[in-house]
């Protein structure tokens, strides 16, 4: 085990105050993530699904007592999605060899969860990812090097679990163009999400490991900030960020090369996309008729290319957008409404949309809201404490 050589000595009170993730920024993005959050899933649930609750609660029902084993795979995965998404870092922070009691990685993991699902992209996500590595007495740059080197894995991961599917779909071209215009909609929605699947990719390769693109995408990007009368840096400035970033880039593919770390990481984000869309086909699955066998490739592949599809949309969550393409690719593909009659196809699609969406999203959010409500009672708690010692 190696020592960890990243630690701050000396930290102070004031220095640790500087370091508080929830600025006034950030709880505004919260607040207002979160209240968005609320007001798509409601027209999510009654607009675009359509629930008949008492038809949703009978299928449930029988699902529960006939196929208790499928039930049992959608709590597993309730619980450890949050797990998966989130246990990276403290494979880093114990290569590093430090200690992490496993009930502050799951406060963390929830915490991650209720954040990612109320807030668009990473506007959150990354902060307190690396807000909850510095909590741990790492240094920033070493920080940001973990969020960063697992990006870059989880990205790349992303990539070889969703190549397949997108050849599937590709391959069946000629019948989505044949469809209808919705079909062939959300056909080019994923050709565009997996594009830009591939961009983010370059772009984190980029920014990782290539000293020479940061500089020149800084000084660019403070180039426009000085053309529109924004506060700027100077160019020396901006050199002196380069090489601090030249540093960090050397750490990053120093950790790269920790092959056991980074295999392992691999391997959690592996089983956690299969563990995902493979999800999808269990929530299908369990509440459809009895007589009713479906594809489990076939569904995987359409949950995989409705979240490919949805990429370009900076919405919470996905919300609204990810349920209205899973319905639209699962009816699209045949996989269900070849054994069922055409009205009911679509209300099985949909309940089990719903159910998806309870174990992947709605209840690991309300799960998060403790954690979260726990890690603002200590940073009050901690505030407070700085306050009376500069006093």
């Amino acid at each position: 085990m190696k020592k960890n050589t990243n630690l701050k000595k000396g930290k102070t009170i004031q220095d640790k105050a500087n370091t508080k993730f929830l600025t006034n920024k950030r709880i505004l993005i919260i607040s207002l993530g979160f209240i968005i959050t609320i007001v798509l899933i409601s027209l999510t649930i009654w607009k675009i699904l359509d629930v008949d609750f008492a038809n949703f609660g009978k299928r449930v029902s029988h699902a529960t007592s006939t196929r208790p084993g499928l039930l049992v795979f959608l709590i597993l995965f309730l619980l450890i999605k949050p797990i998966i998404a989130s246990v990276s870092a403290t494979v880093r922070l114990i290569e590093m060899g430090i200690k992490v009691k496993w009930y502050d990685t799951l406060s963390m993991c929830f915490t991650l969860i209720f954040l990612q699902n109320i807030t668009p992209a990473n506007l959150v996500f990354d902060p307190f990812s690396i807000y909850w590595i510095k909590s741990h007495n790492v240094e920033n740059s070493r920080a940001y090097c973990i969020v960063a080197t697992n990006g870059l894995i989880y990205q790349m991961i992303q990539m070889l679990v969703t190549l397949p599917s997108f050849c599937f779909i590709a391959a069946d071209y000629q019948n989505y163009k044949e469809a209808d215009a919705t079909a062939l909609s959300f056909y080019w929605l994923m050709v565009v999400g997996f594009a830009l699947d591939w961009f983010i990719l370059g772009f984190f390769f980029l920014t990782s490991f290539s000293s020479h693109f940061t500089y020149v995408l800084s000084l660019s990007f403070n180039n426009v900030k000085k053309l529109l009368h924004l506060q700027y840096h100077t160019n020396e400035e901006v050199k002196q960020k380069y090489l601090r970033e030249q540093k960090a880039k050397k750490e990053s593919i120093e950790m790269i090369k920790h092959w056991k770390y980074t295999i392992i990481i691999s391997l959690i984000f592996f089983v956690g996309e299969i563990w995902t869309y493979g999800a999808m086909y269990v929530s299908l699955q369990w509440i459809a008729p009895d007589n009713v066998g479906l594809p489990f490739w076939g569904i995987f592949n359409c949950a995989n290319v409705a979240v490919t599809a949805c990429k370009m949309f900076p919405i919470p969550g996905s919300q609204m957008a990810l349920d209205v393409a899973l319905k639209e690719t699962i009816l699209i593909s045949g996989h269900v409404n070849n054994q069922l009659q055409p009205d009911e196809t679509e209300p099985l699609v949909k309940d089990s949309i719903l159910v998806f969406r309870m174990f992947s999203a709605y209840i690991p959010t309300l799960l998060g809201i403790p954690a979260f409500g726990f890690l603002c009672y200590l940073q009050f708690k901690f505030i407070k404490k700085t306050k009376k010692a500069v006093a």
